[in-house]
């Protein structure tokens, strides 16, 4: 098409578009409703393992003569597979301690 000196082109014609439901509300409001194309076989889904809730307690004065191989095992699993844990301080925990205040 052309206006004066400005040349416009036409936006090609795409056709019209399907209203879609929103998959999360569908899964929100009714699991089992989610139609079978939002959902992966079971054989293909993650493998995830159980999680342990009871998080590491590392007695630091066990390991300040380097001596207790088995707390500085607990220690080194700890940061491993937690990337934290807790230090008792008088008989509770620094975790503990800091929830209650």
């Amino acid at each position: 098409m052309d206006n004066g000196n400005i040349k416009i082109e036409q936006a090609p014609s795409w056709g019209s578009s399907v209203p879609v439901a929103n998959v999360q509300e569908m899964a929100r409001r009714n699991p089992l409703s989610v139609p079978n194309k939002y959902t992966r076989d079971l054989d293909d889904r993650p493998n995830l393992s159980p999680v342990s809730s009871d998080i590491p307690v590392i007695d630091l004065p066990l390991l300040s003569d380097g001596s207790n191989e088995e707390e500085l095992k607990k220690l080194d699993l700890a940061c491993k597979n937690w990337g934290f844990f807790q230090v008792p301080y008088n008989n509770t925990s620094f975790v503990h301690t800091n929830t209650d205040i």
